[in-house]
């Protein structure tokens, strides 16, 4: 085989494997941005309800908690280093959790939002 024959065969495959792909993305679901919701932990500063909470994409903290009602309700976090769970307490104006919270308990970094279980 020659090699402009090669050559011909490698952009014809990568041709039709483009087309498919495009063919077959158009038609499937985008889990990522089609989402409208998210499941998540939270802990309510007020009266200190943890829970699992059903929130909207486009839902601002504070949550209203799901026991007392008030809106103090924050993202519960787990620490990467002792395991412990911890609620930082918000700051600023308009109040919002630290991107990147230290644990509470042992002081360590690392720390990633609790899910609740499947």
């Amino acid at each position: 085989m020659s090699k402009s024959v090669k050559i011909g065969a490698s952009i014809a495959i990568t041709v039709v494997a483009v087309v498919l792909y495009v063919v077959q993305a158009r038609n499937a679901p985008n889990d990522i941005s089609s989402r409208t919701d998210f499941h998540a932990v939270l802990e309510c500063l007020a009266c200190g309800h943890e829970f699992d909470a059903h929130l909207g994409v486009d839902d601002l903290p504070p949550y209203a908690c799901a026991k007392c009602g008030k809106r103090e309700a924050w993202f519960v976090w787990k620490c990467g280093k002792c395991g412990g769970r911890f609620c930082p307490k918000p700051s600023g104006d308009p109040p919002r959790q630290p991107m990147i919270p230290t644990c509470t308990k042992c002081g360590g970094p690392g720390a990633g939002r609790v899910t609740p279980p499947a």
